[in-house]
């Protein structure tokens, strides 16, 4: 377990040559060092030689990763990041996901790939990004990694929210542990309101909210979060704690995110709790993603350990 903080994340605001080589390189290192190791896919992007093409709708490349832990060779997870200037701007850009379980190698996905969504899009005048630093938030350990990438560059912005990439592989419900069956859950702060492969998104959320998806071996490929927050304190703390509550067959809690009410827990603080009968520390982020349809009153907690 680990965790990792970078409080000079630096903003894409102006796509200049020096920008767009800052930001990716500060994106890789917050991958690499939130749980993520660089899939040896040929053909990817170098951060240090990028440069700005100069025209909209132009590709820059990809990057191929995969969750770094032990059961990587027998369920390996990768996720593929893909980066191109703007369709309407050639100094701005967007930046697209995909998750699956193969690859060929080459930086396609061979099976068990999860759509395309959307993390990042710099389109016009109206949905820059701030300028200047911000922090970028990792969490990694068995079976998960979490990373928040530029918390609050996004300010006063509600389609265009801090981006968020969870990967959580199915947690024992008894034990605690991380399942060894393939299942995982993909949370993700997406900035298109394009819908997913498996099913419609859950009525009454939209672009300001994550969104949390399955990969089951068991089931249909991509059933979607059932967002069922408890409604009760967790054990072990005093602060309502909210778990993010998937179903494969059956429901299943995802202990590497929690929802807090907002005002029991300052920001950046930590909150401990009995979560699957392990005793577990969460970060507030103040982002406002929840498992509940009120922004105003609910955030994200990321495991923090």
């Amino acid at each position: 377990m680990g965790t990792y903080n970078n409080n000079a994340f630096r903003s894409f605001n102006a796509v200049a040559t020096a920008d767009l080589r800052n930001y990716l390189t500060d994106v890789h290192t917050g991958m690499t060092s939130s749980g993520w190791a660089v899939a040896s896919d040929t053909g990817q992007i170098d951060e240090a030689t990028i440069t700005n093409p100069g025209s909209a709708a132009t590709p820059l490349g990809y990057r191929m990763y995969y969750l770094d832990d032990s059961q990587h060779g027998t369920y390996p997870i990768y996720l593929k990041r893909t980066y191109a200037m703007s369709t309407s701007s050639a100094s701005r850009m967007r930046a697209d996901i995909q998750i699956g379980v193969s690859t060929n190698g080459a930086g396609t996905f061979t099976n068990g790939v999860l759509g395309t969504l959307r993390t990042l899009y710099s389109g016009g005048t109206g949905n820059v990004p701030s300028a200047g630093t911000f922090a970028y938030i990792g969490s990694y350990g068995e079976g998960y990694a979490t990373v928040l990438e530029g918390n609050g560059m996004w300010s006063g912005s509600s389609n265009y929210p801090c981006p968020l990439i969870s990967v959580a592989r199915e947690f024992d419900q008894t034990t605690g542990v991380p399942a060894t069956n393939g299942n995982f859950t993909f949370a993700v702060a997406e900035c298109t309101a394009s819908t997913y492969p498996g099913g419609t998104h859950v009525s009454g959320y939209n672009r300001q909210f994550m969104k949390e998806y399955v990969f089951s071996l068991s089931s249909t490929l991509g059933y979607y979060n059932s967002f069922v927050p408890m409604t009760m304190a967790v054990s072990g703390t005093t602060v309502e704690l909210f778990s993010h509550v998937y179903r494969t067959r059956k429901a299943v809690i995802n202990p590497a995110l929690m929802s807090y009410l907002t005002t029991d827990v300052a920001t950046d603080n930590t909150v401990t709790a009995d979560v699957l009968g392990v005793s577990r520390t969460y970060r507030a982020t103040g982002v406002k993603y929840a498992t509940t349809a009120s922004t105003s009153t609910y955030s994200l907690a990321i495991l923090w350990e």
